[in-house]
C-alpha cells in the first residue's frame, strides 16, 4: 500500500514539475514585458508615442496576478504554504535591497541615507533616489501579499467537495469581478479597495484557469472581439482616451480590465500548443522576482544612456533602449540570483556545523 502511495506521489510531483515549466515560461514573458513597459515609460516619456506605451501595458501587473493564481492552484487553501512563499520572497527583497544599498554607497548613486531608512526599504518604502524605477515598480507588493493571503483563506473555507468547491471558486471569482465593476462605477462595496478587488479577480481567474479553454482560433477571435468591444464601451463610459491606457491603471478602471484580458486570452489559447517551453525564458521565470527588481535598475540606468542615443526615429531609440535595459536587467538579476544562492548555501553549512557540534 505504501509503495502504491509513493508511486502516486511521484507521478503527481512529475506532473507539477512539468506544469511549473509552463508557469515559469509565463512568468518569464511577464518579466520581459515589464522591461518593455518601463522602457516605454519613465525615460521613454520624452519620445515614445502614447499609443505604443498603451500597447506595452497589455502584459502588465494583472497578468502577474493571473500567473500567481495559476501557481497557487498547487496549494489551494494552504495559508501556511502561501505564507512561507511570501516570506521567502520578502527575504529575497531584503537581500536585494541590502546589495543595492551597498552598491549605491560605493558608487555614490543616491541610495539609502541611514539604518532607519534601510529598515523602511525592507518594508517596501523605497527611497533609492538614484534608482527611481525600483520604487515605481514595487508598489504592487503590498497588494500581492494581501490578495494572496486573503484569497487563500477564502479558498480554505469554501465547501470542500469536488463539485461544490469548483462552483464555489467560480462564484467567488465572479463576485470579485462584480464588486470591482460596482466600485469602478462609483459605488462602495463593504469598504473594499478597488485595487484589491481588481487584482483578486485576476488571481482567482488563475485559480480557475483549468476550466478556461479556448481550443479553436475562431473562439479566440470571438473572445477578442468581445473584449475589444468592452474596451471601447468602457472607454466611452469613463471618458478615458482609448490611446491612454495608463490613465485607466491608477486606480484600475474598466478599460484596463478589458485590455488586460487580451494577454490572458492568448495565454489560454496557446497553452495547449506549448510542448517545449523556451529554456531561456523559463530560466527568467524561475528567477522572476530578481528580474523584476533588476529591471528597476536597468530602467533607471536608461536616463544616463538615453542622451547617447542620437537618432530621431522613436522606434529605433526605443529598440536600442530596450536591448540596453534587457542586458542590464539580465546581468543584475543573474548576479542577485547567484549571490543569493551562494549566501543560502553558506547559511545552511553554518547551521549544519552548529547543529552537529551540539
Amino acid at each position: 500500500m505504501d509503495d502504491v502511495w509513493i508511486k502516486g506521489c511521484r507521478r503527481v510531483d512529475e506532473k507539477l514539475r512539468k506544469r511549473d515549466k509552463k508557469i515559469d515560461l509565463y512568468r518569464g514573458i511577464a518579466a520581459i514585458g515589464v522591461v518593455s513597459i518601463h522602457t516605454a515609460f519613465w525615460s521613454g516619456e520624452s519620445y515614445v508615442p502614447q499609443w505604443f506605451q498603451s500597447l506595452t501595458l497589455l502584459i502588465d501587473v494583472p497578468y502577474f496576478f493571473f500567473i500567481a493564481g495559476k501557481s497557487a492552484r498547487f496549494h489551494e487553501g494552504s495559508v501556511v504554504q502561501t505564507g512561507r512563499s511570501l516570506y521567502k520572497m520578502w527575504i529575497k527583497w531584503i537581500f536585494a535591497v541590502s546589495v543595492l544599498a551597498v552598491g549605491c554607497f560605493i558608487f555614490k548613486g543616491g541610495g539609502i541615507t541611514d539604518f532607519r531608512d534601510l529598515l523602511r526599504n525592507f518594508w517596501f518604502h523605497v527611497s533609492f533616489e538614484g534608482l527611481p524605477v525600483i520604487g515605481g515598480s514595487i508598489w504592487f507588493m503590498p497588494y500581492y501579499i494581501v490578495v494572496s493571503l486573503v484569497n487563500q483563506v477564502m479558498l480554505a473555507i469554501l465547501p470542500y467537495s469536488s463539485e461544490m468547491f469548483g462552483d464555489g471558486k467560480k462564484w467567488y471569482c465572479g463576485l470579485m469581478l462584480f464588486a470591482f465593476c460596482w466600485t469602478a462605477a462609483g459605488h462602495g462595496f463593504l469598504g473594499m479597495d478597488a485595487y484589491y478587488l481588481f487584482y483578486s479577480f485576476y488571481w482567482m481567474l488563475g485559480i480557475i484557469s483549468p476550466s478556461l479553454q479556448i481550443k479553436h482560433l475562431k473562439k479566440l477571435m470571438q473572445i477578442l472581439f468581445l473584449v475589444l468591444t468592452g474596451y471601447l464601451l468602457a472607454g466611452y463610459y469613463t471618458d478615458i482616451p482609448y490611446m491612454n491606457l495608463q490613465q485607466a491603471k491608477f486606480p484600475p478602471q474598466l478599460p484596463y480590465l478589458f485590455a488586460s484580458l487580451i494577454g490572458i486570452a492568448f495565454t489560454v489559447y496557446f497553452e495547449r500548443h506549448i510542448k517545449k517551453p523556451n529554456p531561456y525564458v523559463v530560466h527568467i521565470g524561475q528567477n522572476a522576482f530578481f528580474y523584476y527588481i533588476a529591471q528597476g535598475v536597468g530602467s533607471s540606468m536608461l536616463y544616463r544612456i538615453l542622451p547617447m542615443i542620437t537618432t530621431d526615429l522613436w522606434f529605433v531609440k526605443w529598440g536600442i533602449s530596450f536591448i540596453a535595459n534587457l542586458l542590464i536587467t539580465v546581468v543584475t538579476a543573474e548576479f542577485f540570483a547567484a549571490a543569493y544562492g551562494w549566501l543560502e548555501k553558506f547559511c545552511k553549512k553554518v547551521v549544519w556545523v552548529v547543529v552537529n557540534r551540539n
